[in-house]
Parts: structure tokens; sequence; C-alpha cells
């Protein structure tokens, strides 16, 4: 028997997108993508882009694209949020909406890879599905100071921060407050 785990991925994927001024490219969301995509030991039953790295537009099609050229099989990738909650209206996106549908059919594992948006606002619209919710895994950085940054190589002319986290905080909030592992 090949049993794969059920995996919902998160993601602000920007590969492919130049910074403003900076000239690097983003690499570690499609590099976890294109490994998943492959795992014998997991299945990928969405993707949802969201801001961050980039802007949820980028990151959608910058995911469909890793699809299209590294899955065998046709994952479906959703938009999701735009922007971080707001307290005064929580925004159901089509990646929340696709989560939350894909949660009433089982449960999953959810590997956060962005700012965690879409996945605080299935918390929040959908709190009967909370407990479908295995764990979430996340790589959400840390908290921003001057030396808070990264290179990848000797070429790299400007470092990576680690944004995930500062990109929605209220999110993470939401979260860490739901008591999902």
């Amino acid at each position: 028997m090949n049993y794969r785990k059920p995996v919902w991925v998160d993601t602000d994927i920007s590969i492919n997108h130049k910074y403003s001024s900076k000239e690097y490219k983003d690499v570690d969301d499609s590099l976890a993508l294109i490994s998943l995509i492959n795992s014998k030991t997991i299945e990928i039953k969405g993707i949802s882009s969201t801001f961050g790295n980039t802007d949820s537009k980028h990151s959608y099609k910058a995911a469909k694209k890793i699809v299209k050229k590294f899955s065998p099989s046709k994952i479906k990738v959703y938009k999701g949020a735009m922007e971080p909650i707001s307290k005064r209206k929580i925004q159901d996106s089509d990646a929340s909406k696709a989560l939350a549908k894909a949660l009433e059919k089982e449960s999953l594992k959810i590997l956060s890879l962005g700012s965690a948006t879409n996945i605080a606002t299935v918390i929040i619209k959908y709190p009967h599905l909370v407990e479908q919710i295995e764990e979430i895994i996340a790589m959400s950085g840390s908290r921003r100071t001057p030396n808070d940054h990264f290179f990848v190589g000797p070429k790299q002319k400007l470092p990576f921060d680690a944004i995930n986290f500062e990109s929605d905080v209220k999110a993470w909030k939401i979260i860490l407050n739901s008591n999902i592992p």
C-alpha cells in the first residue's frame, strides 16, 4: 500500500519576480513546491497563493507555472489573500473557500510558506473545520531586526528578509490562538 499524506500548500511563491530596484529572485518556495510535487510521501490537495514576497496575483501565476512544468497530475492552484486580515472585514478568497472545501472532505496538514492570511481566514470563517486541520507547518521567519537577513550565494548583491510573519501578524495571532498543532 502506497499511502501519501494529504497536504495543502499556502505560498507567496515569487520566482521570476523582479523586486523593484533589487535584482535577485526568491527561490525557496519554488524549490519547496517542486520537492513536494515529487514527494513519494506527500499528496498535494491544493495550492493557495498569498501575498508576502510578492503580491497574490504574481504568486498565483508562479505557482500555476511550477505545477504545469513539474507536476504529472493537475494540482489546482487558487488565488488567495491580497492583503492582511482586517478586524472589520474578513475577506473570503478563492483560496480560503477551496481550502475549506478540501477540509470538509478530509483532514489535512497545511504547509504555510507565506503570510498565512488564507489559513487564518478559514479559521475565522469556518470554525467548524478547525479540527480537520491536523497541523500547520510554517516557515514563518522571525521578527525583523537590522541583521535579520540572509544571502544564498556569493553573487547575490542584496540580502533576503524573513517576512512571512511580518506580512500579516494578525493572521499568525489567529493561528497561534487556535490551538492547532
